[in-house]
C-alpha cells in the first residue's frame, strides 16, 4: 500500500452455447472452490521472489523484494512477473503485459457481454529499500488475485473479467495510473467496476484492543464508488457470513491502485485489513519493513506482539471478491454437445455431430448427434466425447433421448465414464445408469461428487476430454430393431 494523503472515516433456466455449464444460483458453488491452501502457496510464492526459485539464478538478487521504480524492475520484481505471466497462462487466460510499468494482464474474455469489463487488481511490487518480501503489503492481495483467477477460469462469463498484477503501486501508483489512461481511457472501455486487494492478510493490531474486521476504503465524494463497495459487503453477508466488515466506507485519496480508476469515474474501491490511517498509525508495526514476512516478526507468536498472517481472513477475503465478481460478470450455464464418437461393438451409425444439441423445439434426429443401431448381435457399445474447460468439476449428468423402432422390443440402455485416472471405462460409475426401455424415453445419468478424474489431460487449448460408454442390450422382440440415441447433452458443473 502506498502511503498518501487521505481523508477521515465518514459516516434451472439453461442457456445452449458450446462451452462448460453452471446454473444460475450456483455462486456459492463457485466460492466454495477458493482453497485456503492454494492461496496460501501463491503468497508463498510471490513474498519468495528475488531469490530465483521460480525464474532460476538469473533473477536471484540474494534477498526477496520486488521493487519496481526503476527501468524493468529489480530481479525480484522481474520474477515475481515471470511468475505471475506463466500462471495466468497455465490457466488459460489471455495474458498481456501492459505499458511503461509492466503491469500483468489476465482476461477472461466474456461470451455475450464481452465489452463489460469487471477488474480485480494488486500490486505485485514492494517498496524500495533492499530486503523488503512484502509478504502482507502486498504478495497478500496478489495471491488472492491469483486464487480469484485460478476459480473463476472455470467457467465462462456473460462479462470480461480481467485478473491484474499492478507495478511501481508503492512509486506512486504508476502502473495503475498508466494503465487506466492509456488502456481504458485511450480504448474507451467499459469497465463496470474494480476491486483492489491490498494488505488483507494481518487484520489483528499489534497495538491490541481493535475488533478483527476487513475495511473498504474509496473517495467517499465518488458515490458509484461507494455503491459498488457496498456490493461487496453485501456478496459478504450471503456468501462469507462470518466475515465481519466495517460497514463504513473509509475515505482514502490515493493510497492504492482503485485511486486512478475512481478519479476516472469507475466504480472501484479498496479492501484492506484495516483503514489506511489505521495502518499508518501503527495498526501493522511492520509495514514497509524488513520484518514483513512470513518467517520474520511480522508472522511470529513469539514477536512483541503475537500478532501472526491470518490465512483464513485472506482466503475469506478472496472468496467475496470472486462472490462479487461471478454475480455481476453473470455465469453461463450452458451444455456441452459430443463431438466426437465411435461405435465399439455391434452393428450401428454415428450420425452428425453440430453445435446446436439442445434445442427443444425439434426431438426426431434434426439436431444434436444421432446415432442409430441395428440390433442384431446381443451387444452394441458406442463411445461419445465432448471437450470442457472445466478441469475440476464437481458433477456431470449426461442427458439423452432414445427411442426405438419396434414398439414391442424391450431394450436396456447402460453409460459409464471414462477415468483418465485408471484409465478405464467404469461400471456403475453413474448412478442409474441402466434404463429399461419399455417406451420411447427421455433420460439423465447423473455423477455427483468430485468428478475431476473425468477430465482428460488439457489439449493445447486447455480442453479436456470427457467419454462416456453407452451400452444397449434387446432383451425380446423381432430382430433388427433399430434404436436412435439423440439429444445426447454433457451438463457439466
Amino acid at each position: 500500500m502506498k502511503r498518501s494523503l487521505f481523508g477521515w472515516v465518514l459516516p434451472s433456466l439453461v442457456l445452449f452455447v458450446s462451452g462448460l455449464s453452471i446454473a444460475y444460483g450456483q455462486i456459492g458453488d463457485i466460492v466454495s472452490q477458493v482453497s485456503q491452501s492454494q492461496y496460501a502457496n501463491y503468497h508463498i510464492d510471490v513474498e519468495n521472489s528475488g531469490l530465483g526459485l521460480y525464474g532460476g539464478s538469473s533473477y536471484d538478487q540474494g534477498y526477496r523484494g520486488r521493487n519496481g521504480d526503476s527501468g524493468p524492475g529489480s530481479l525480484g520484481n522481474q520474477e515475481a512477473r515471470l511468475y505471475l505471466q506463466d500462471t495466468f497462462q497455465a490457466m488459460g487466460l489471455d495474458v498481456s503485459i501492459q505499458g511503461t510499468y509492466r503491469n500483468v494482464v489476465g482476461e477472461l474474455p466474456g461470451v455475450t457481454n464481452p465489452d463489460s469489463i469487471f477488474i480485480i487488481g494488486a500490486h505485485y511490487d514492494t517498496t524500495s529499500g533492499g530486503d523488503r518480501p512484502g509478504g502482507d503489503d502486498n504478495a497478500s492481495g496478489m495471491a488472492g488475485v491469483v486464487e480469484a483467477a485460478r476459480v473463476l477460469s472455470q467457467y465462462q462469463f456473460e462479462a470480461t473479467i480481467r485478473f491484474i498484477g499492478f507495478n511501481a503501486e508503492e512509486d506512486g501508483l504508476l502502473g495503475s495510473s498508466d494503465y487506466v489512461q492509456n488502456e481504458v481511457l485511450a480504448n474507451d472501455e467499459n469497465v463496470v467496476g474494480m476491486v483492489n486487494l491490498d494488505m488483507i492478510l494481518r487484520p489483528k493490531w499489534d497495538s491490541g484492543g481493535a475488533d478483527i474486521d476487513l475495511d473498504l476504503g474509496t473517495r467517499t465524494n465518488y458515490q458509484a464508488s461507494v455503491a459498488w463497495a457496498q456490493e461487496f459487503a453485501t456478496a459478504a453477508e450471503q456468501y462469507v457470513p462470518s466475515m465481519v466488515i466495517d460497514q463504513t466506507i473509509f475515505n482514502v485519496n490515493g493510497g492504492s491502485d482503485q485511486d486512478p480508476f475512481v478519479t476516472a469515474g469507475i466504480p472501484a474501491f479498496l479492501a484492506i485489513e484495516n483503514t489506511a490511517q489505521e495502518i499508518w498509525g501503527g495498526s501493522n508495526e511492520y509495514y514497509h519493513t524488513f520484518h514483513d514476512a512470513s518467517d520474520r516478526l511480522a508472522n511470529d507468536p513469539n514477536g512483541p506482539s503475537g500478532v501472526l498472517y491470518d490465512f483464513a481472513f485472506a482466503t475469506d477475503v478472496t472468496r467475496i471478491a470472486v462472490a462479487l465478481i461471478a454475480e455481476h460478470a453473470v455465469p453461463i450455464p450452458v451444455l456441452l454437445c459430443p463431438d466426437s464418437g465411435r461405435l465399439l461393438e455391434g452393428v450401428g451409425e454415428i450420425g452428425e455431430f453440430n453445435e446446436t444439441c439442445g434445442s427443444d423445439d425439434v426431438y426426431w434426429g434434426a439436431h444434436g448427434a444421432a446415432f442409430a443401431f441395428a440390433i442384431n448381435d446381443p451387444v452394441t457399445q458406442f463411445e461419445l466425447c465432448a471437450k470442457t474447460s472445466n478441469r475440476a468439476p464437481r458433477t456431470i449428468k449426461v442427458d439423452i433421448e432414445a427411442k426405438k423402432e419396434s414398439p414391442t422390443a424391450n431394450l436396456i440402455v447402460t453409460a459409464q465414464l471414462f477415468n483418465w485416472t485408471t484409465g478405464q471405462y467404469e461400471t456403475g460409475s453413474l448412478p442409474g445408469t441402466m434404463l429399461l426401455m419399455t417406451t420411447d424415453s427421455n433420460t439423465t445419468f447423473s455423477l455427483d461428487g468430485d468428478a475431476a478424474d473425468y477430465v482428460g489431460p488439457p489439449d493445447e487449448n486447455g480442453k479436456g476430454e470427457i467419454c462416456v460408454l453407452f451400452q444397449t442390450i434387446q432383451t425380446n422382440g423381432p430382430a433388427n430393431v433399430r434404436t436412435l440415441i439423440d439429444n445426447v447433452l454433457f451438463d457439466i458443473d
